[in-house]
């Protein structure tokens, strides 16, 4: 079975809702990720279903992805597409085409811990069964709405979710008895390896990088970290990119245990955590940088302080729905200043500049 067969069996390839090819980048609230999936090397995207309303201009008008169509060369790279598109925490479902079968998950849910069986919500050995088994996924029934009568989409298990929960687990054990931190000062470590795996995978902070700092990476991520490798790191990174994310504490509370702690559970090397933490699930180079946007506000509220200083966290979605109004009225180009009053952790500026970069 080849991709092109289930998408026009679905009905997907004479609509404009579905965006394949140089279509992919027409939409700039998402072209960025969408051309990321497309790479062969990552998800090989053969096209996204959307709902869209019929207007002219695709780029500005707000769209919603319902459905990943991917190709695979096998079931076991099936099962890592469906990882980085959890990762990616953008459209709820994923078809993935094997030369074998075709697999339907969803895009907002995965377990480590479960099999691939346990892990797909239909698969399909025919093309005769395409549109029997996946009857709730064409063309007229995404338009109609009538996708969502076959199953509900849960938000509990996206990445943002699921990553949220086990920081909130790992700050209990840091400020617990037996490593008594500072819930402030655990809040700013996580929050700093947050950035750090964020920079690793996307190898912003590479091999060379780690050079230059005149640092071995094992000194900053597994069992092997100890604080003053951080902090040179830090500075570092500071001089780099212009510029402090989650600045480490000056005094004396932190301390490199409490570093090996935080660097084993990211590293999914922290002996302590057994089944606790799967941190391996977690692909930075693919989870939106928005999410730190997140990270900083749970913990602000975590700590009472997020209703006196207002910081509320405003979703993607909400965000590119906002900014596809505000070009409707006046497009965002080269040359213009963006003023956000109300900036917290920059998702509204983050959505503009990639707008501008994309555009």
């Amino acid at each position: 079975m080849d991709s092109q067969q289930v998408i026009e069996k679905l009905g997907y390839s004479d609509s404009p809702a579905f965006l394949h090819g140089e279509r992919l980048r027409e939409h700039h609230g998402y072209s960025f990720v969408f051309t990321q999936a497309h790479r062969q090397d990552r998800c090989n995207l053969k096209g996204v279903y959307t709902l869209a309303p019929p207007e002219e201009s695709v780029s500005n008008r707000s769209l919603t992805p319902v459905v990943y169509v991917c190709e695979a060369d096998n079931e076991a790279k099936a099962q890592e597409i469906h990882r980085k598109v959890w990762n990616q925490n953008i459209v709820p479902f994923l078809i993935v085409v094997t030369p074998k079968n075709v697999r339907l998950y969803s895009g907002f849910e995965y377990d480590r811990s479960k099999s691939d069986e346990e892990q797909f919500l239909q698969i399909v050995r025919t093309t005769s069964e395409i549109l029997d088994k996946l009857s709730a996924f064409t063309s007229k029934a995404i338009d109609s709405g009538d996708i969502w009568n076959w199953r509900p989409v849960s938000v509990e298990e996206r990445v943002d979710r699921h990553l949220l929960t086990d920081l909130k687990r790992l700050s209990e054990i840091l400020t617990g008895p037996k490593y008594r931190l500072p819930v402030e000062h655990a809040h700013t470590l996580i929050g700093k390896y947050i950035y750090l795996k964020y920079l690793r995978d996307r190898d912003i902070l590479s091999d060379e990088r780690f050079k230059k700092a005149e640092i071995n990476a094992d000194d900053v991520f597994g069992r092997g970290a100890n604080k003053s490798k951080l902090y040179q790191l830090e500075k570092y990174l500071d001089t780099f990119l212009n510029g402090s994310v989650f600045p480490l504490p000056s005094g004396n509370e932190m301390q490199t245990n409490h570093v090996k702690k935080v660097a084993g559970v990211f590293h999914g090397d922290d002996p302590e955590s057994g089944q606790q933490f799967l941190f391996e699930m977690y692909d930075f180079s693919y989870v939106p940088i928005e999410t730190l946007s997140v990270v900083y506000q749970q913990f602000l509220h975590a700590r009472g302080e997020g209703r006196a200083k207002g910081a509320y966290y405003t979703p993607v979605h909400l965000v590119n729905f906002v900014l596809n109004e505000l070009e409707s009225k006046k497009p965002i180009k080269e040359g213009m200043k963006i003023f956000d009053a109300s900036c917290g952790s920059g998702a509204f500026l983050v959505q503009c500049y990639r707008r501008l970069v994309e555009s």
